[in-house]
């Protein structure tokens, strides 16, 4: 036996399809726990885009993904949890800073004041008559 051939390991040609078929297999077993164990925990108009966030990222990184059904079950709930964690921390932020929590929206604009003036200075001089030409 030469160096080495010990180590070697059946793998398929196509690591890429190898990984695809795995994680539809995994995906396909767990995708309904994946739906109560987020509809549990949040709001029920937030399960669809959150359990979409989460087999998003399953399947980005399904090369990732563990080999044996009770390893890739707990890193997709893993993988679960830290996107509610997210989702959980930009709702709090959004909430603390008086902003809806419906996507985003850009701040609004606030009028501009000359530096040691009062409003009644900045709107005496919006009115300021204009001067005539000589």
């Amino acid at each position: 036996m030469a160096h080495g051939q010990h180590l070697q390991r059946a793998v398929p040609v196509n690591t890429h399809e190898a990984d695809a078929k795995w994680a539809t297999t995994v995906i396909e077993d767990i995708g309904v726990d994946l739906l109560r164990y987020l509809a549990r925990r949040t709001a029920q108009e937030d399960v669809p885009d959150l359990l979409n966030d989460t087999l998003s990222v399953v399947w980005e990184r399904r090369a990732d993904l563990p080999r044996s059904s009770p390893e890739a079950r707990m890193w997709a709930f893993g993988v679960a949890r830290n996107t509610l964690r997210k989702h959980r921390h930009t709702h709090s932020k959004r909430t603390r800073s008086g902003r809806p929590s419906r996507g985003f929206q850009f701040p609004r604009r606030r009028p501009t004041r000359a530096r040691g003036s009062s409003r009644h200075n900045v709107a005496s001089c919006s009115r300021s008559p204009q001067r005539s030409s000589r």
